[in-house]
């Protein structure tokens, strides 16, 4: 007999898959719709985030617009003095820089200290016993007195091509110190030294700061006492072999060789951007007036200690009369102080212009 079928479980059976379909249906729809709904609040989080980079970054340019319209104003000439990131130096040329650098610092302490070797010999050369000690007081004269004027000179004018002036300054003494057939002209050669000298002091650690990371510096830094103190040991150890074996005199020339090492290796591994400017722009930012008093006051100064310790007494008319010029040559630098763009040579020390 052929099977037969209720109606009405054939009714229960649709009903119940219809509802089967109906739930599932449903589900999908909430699933559908709850991820709609993540997809939302994702893509709000996201514009919100895209809104507060967009401000951050336009209040950073706007910061940054600032700061160079004040930079402008301030400084119309671009100063290489400011560290930079892309002076930073890597691999051979940051080795060189600093090898030439360092080896100019060698090159002025070994100056310092191989003349303690060869004093009585060139006393005995010029008879001149009494003006000795103005072989090693005229080095640190020049020295003294435009430490300040080379800082304010390198950063209007780079610090490249003024510290190859000083080189150049340094070497011309020597030469005229090893061509010296009299003590006042050795003495003026000392003094000539002492400039080029000073130049070389005060840019040498200004551009190992200039062309290395901050990684870098601290291992770079280390050597400069290295250098100093190895050049204090063999300074008089070389003044005592060329004096006895050779002459006083290579005591100088040995710095011409040395020039012509240092330059070619600082040309070629020290490259930055040359400051921007006419040349009567940088020549108005030259602070002449102080510099004039800086190097007034302290050859004034140094003159007096000299000369009252040995030429004068402390009582003589020419003790008395240093000291208070010293004192009120510096006066115009003291109590009046304003802000300005320009750069005093006192500006190592604080920044603004010292006028009368």
């Amino acid at each position: 007999m052929p099977h037969s079928t209720k109606p009405g479980s054939v009714t229960t059976t649709e009903s119940a898959s219809d509802d089967l379909c109906n739930r599932s249906i449903s589900d999908h729809s909430s699933a559908d719709y709850a991820n709609s709904q993540q997809k939302r609040e994702q893509n709000i989080d996201i514009n919100i985030g895209k809104q507060l980079s967009q401000e951050i970054k336009s209040s950073r340019n706007d910061n940054n617009g600032d700061e160079s319209e004040g930079s402008a104003n301030e400084s119309p000439i671009g100063e290489s003095g400011g560290h930079d990131d892309s002076q930073i130096l890597h691999g051979t040329k940051l080795i060189l820089c600093v090898f030439s650098t360092l080896l100019c610092l060698f090159l002025i302490s070994l100056d310092q200290t191989i003349t303690a070797a060869i004093l009585s010999e060139v006393a005995n050369k010029f008879k001149s016993f009494d003006k000795i000690a103005w072989i090693t007081a005229g080095f640190f004269l020049g020295t003294c007195a435009f430490c300040q004027v080379w800082g304010q000179v390198s950063t209007i004018w780079g610090r490249k091509w003024v510290m190859i002036l000083g080189i150049v300054i340094f070497e011309a003494g020597s030469l005229m110190c090893a061509l010296a057939n009299s003590m006042p002209l050795l003495i003026a050669g000392r003094v000539i030294q002492g400039v080029g000298g000073a130049n070389i002091q005060t840019l040498s650690m200004m551009i190992c700061t200039e062309v290395s990371s901050v990684e870098s510096r601290p291992i770079i830094f280390s050597f400069a006492p290295v250098v100093f103190t190895l050049a204090s040991v063999l300074g008089p150890v070389v003044g005592g072999l060329f004096a006895t074996y050779v002459s006083w005199r290579w005591c100088f020339y040995i710095n011409l060789c040395f020039g012509g090492l240092i330059v070619p290796i600082f040309i070629f591994s020290f490259r930055p951007k040359t400051p921007e400017g006419t040349f009567m722009q940088k020549i108005k930012q030259l602070d002449f007036f102080g510099s004039l008093l800086m190097i007034s006051s302290v050859v004034l100064l140094l003159l007096a200690l000299s000369f009252g310790v040995s030429e004068f007494s402390w009582s003589s008319g020419a003790s008395r009369l240093q000291l208070p010029v010293t004192g009120e040559s510096n006066l115009p630098l003291v109590p009046f102080q304003q802000p300005s763009h320009h750069t005093s040579s006192l500006s190592n020390f604080s920044q603004c212009t010292f006028k009368l």
